[in-house]
C-alpha cells in the first residue's frame, strides 16, 4: 500500500485545548494529547506549519512466514525529509512456536522544526509460543 497525506499543522501556542501549553492552575488531571512526555519544539514563526507524508507498507504471511515492511517520508514547512523504517521477519517453527527478527530506524533531520531531531533505532530477535484459543471447551 501506498498512500500519501498533506495537512497543516496549526500554530496551536494559545489555544487552551493543546495538551502540551496549558498556562495557570495545575492541570495534572487532564489528558495530555502528545501521549509521552516530549519536548515542546517551536518554530518561532507562530504561524501554521505545511505537513507531508508519504508511507508505503507491505504484509505478507504464509503457512511459514509472516513479513511486514513499513516506511515513511515526512516532513514540514518544504524542509528536508525526515525517514522511518520498520521490518519484521517471523518464521513459524511449529505450530505453537514462532522465531522472528524486527528492526525500527527513525531519522529526523537537524532542520525540522516541529519534531525533536536525532536518530532512533531498535532491534529484536526472538522466539515466541503461539497459542490458539479454542472456543467452547
Amino acid at each position: 500500500m501506498l498512500s500519501y497525506y498533506r495537512d497543516t499543522i496549526l500554530d496551536h501556542e494559545d489555544n487552551p485545548f493543546h495538551g502540551g501549553h496549558h498556562h495557570g492552575n495545575d492541570h495534572s488531571q487532564e489528558m495530555n494529547d502528545h501521549g509521552m512526555d516530549m519536548e515542546p519544539m517551536d518554530s518561532g514563526t507562530n504561524e501554521d506549519i505545511p505537513y507531508e507524508l508519504l508511507s508505503w507498507s507491505l504484509h505478507h504471511e504464509g503457512d511459514l512466514w509472516r513479513t511486514l515492511t513499513e516506511v515513511s517520508a515526512n516532513r514540514t514547512d518544504q524542509g528536508e525529509w525526515n525517514w522511518a523504517g520498520f521490518q519484521y521477519l517471523g518464521y513459524r517453527v511449529k505450530e505453537s512456536l514462532s522465531v522472528y527478527g524486527l528492526f525500527d530506524y527513525v531519522n529526523v533531520s537537524r532542520e525540522e522544526i516541529h519534531f525533536s531531531s536525532g536518530i532512533e533505532q531498535r532491534y529484536r530477535a526472538a522466539a515466541w509460543p503461539r497459542y490458539r484459543m479454542v472456543c467452547g471447551e
